[in-house]
């Protein structure tokens, strides 16, 4: 059986834990950064709702006179 000194075993848990940080880090990040993407494509897609509503109703009125 192959076993860890304490020394290497509590270095393995170190360096676990930094891992274990950065990832918990990254995702906190990639999340704040979902979020802004989210909003800003979301009040895009409303801009450009908008302005198809708007185009359509110019047509309608076009059309109609």
């Amino acid at each position: 059986m192959n076993s860890l000194s304490l020394k290497q075993l509590e270095r393995l848990e170190k360096k676990y834990r930094l891992a274990q940080d950065d990832y918990k880090s990254t995702v906190d990040k990639y999340n704040l950064i979902r979020i802004e993407y989210e909003k800003r494509f979301q009040d895009t897609c409303t801009k450009f709702q908008d302005f198809e509503i708007n185009h359509i109703e110019k047509l309608l009125a076009f059309s109609l006179n």
